[in-house]
């Protein structure tokens, strides 16, 4: 489930946040039990004095738990944290509970104004997929293609989210540079450049709505596919279990969705793929293989709806 909070909250589906003040707010909500979250949130810009956001959780009955730091996110610093308070961790990330819980509290300290719109995602399980291609999912949008091999730096081999994410914005109309990316979504702390929350953080503060969220099974890719709007996945798989891919293995990596074929197989571009070497950053891979590769993770951006 992802739940949308938005300072007016005038759009369907979304709910209004609570100020505490002129330094501080927080959104809540209750609801069916979950284990983990995933924040996302967008600014009108990268605040020159950073926002830091923490998570409360309680199960039924009992008080809430501790704050726990899930991010800072300003001009100076921007960075997620490995941490744990009792039964709550965050891994660079992700919010997990070890058991549990109902309900949920986000707050936000720091410049708040800045603040557009916070979006929370509960982690859903994955389900079985349609053995049907959604007709209007039939489709190959025209995003274009970026290689993060050909960017000049010695960590270009970790540049995949940030590749992807100027890969869909020069989609969505908004002239970029894939070099100038990693360093807005570089995690200070963590030393990464795939944070999730980051990465769609600065895309927002570009001026579009951006969340990472969970979805069930390709067949809900297929329906934003429909709609016209590419979608970023993070998938992982060992050696052997995805051959077409440019990479022999991976832990953790993302490309983005850009369509399917008639049969149902998923076309994409992936930036791991290098040009230089005769590889086609466009690439399709089988439909049930990548099924099993990919987390369910996305990262969704479109206009700015606020």
């Amino acid at each position: 489930m992802l739940i949308v909070f938005q300072r007016n909250a005038h759009s369907e589906g979304t709910r209004s946040w609570n100020r505490d003040g002129p330094q501080a707010i927080h959104a809540s909500y209750s609801g069916a039990p979950f284990q983990s979250l995933l924040l996302s949130w967008n600014t009108h810009s990268i605040p020159k004095e950073p926002l830091n956001f923490f998570v409360q959780v309680r199960e039924s009955n009992k008080d809430w738990s501790e704050e726990l730091p899930v991010a800072t996110w300003g001009q100076s610093l921007r960075q997620g944290f490995k941490e744990r308070l009792g039964s709550l961790s965050i891994d660079i990330d992700v919010v997990h509970s070890d058991s549990p819980v109902n309900d949920f509290k986000v707050l936000v300290r720091g410049p708040v104004g800045e603040l557009r719109r916070l979006t929370v995602a509960q982690k859903i399980a994955r389900t079985d997929d349609s053995s049907e291609i959604l007709p209007g999912a039939v489709v190959d949008l025209g995003v274009p293609e970026r290689s993060q091999r050909t960017i000049d730096s010695e960590h270009s081999h970790r540049f995949c989210s940030p590749t992807s994410v100027s890969m869909v914005l020069q989609y969505l109309g908004l002239s970029c540079d894939a070099r100038n990316f990693p360093p807005y979504v570089y995690d200070q702390a963590q030393d990464v450049y795939g944070n999730w929350s980051l990465n769609v953080a600065y895309a927002g503060a570009l001026g579009f709505d951006a969340s990472a969220f969970w979805l069930p099974n390709l067949r809900s890719v297929e329906q934003l596919i429909a709609g016209g709007l590419p979608v970023i996945v993070s998938h992982k798989f060992a050696e052997g279990q995805l051959p077409e891919s440019p990479l022999t293995k991976t832990a953790g990596h993302l490309l983005v969705i850009r369509g399917f074929t008639a049969q149902g197989d998923v076309i994409v571009n992936d930036p791991a793929a290098d040009p230089r070497k005769g590889e086609s950053v466009r690439r399709v891979y089988p439909r049930a293989s990548f099924a099993k590769t990919w987390s369910g993770l996305c990262y969704l951006i479109h206009p700015s709806m606020s």
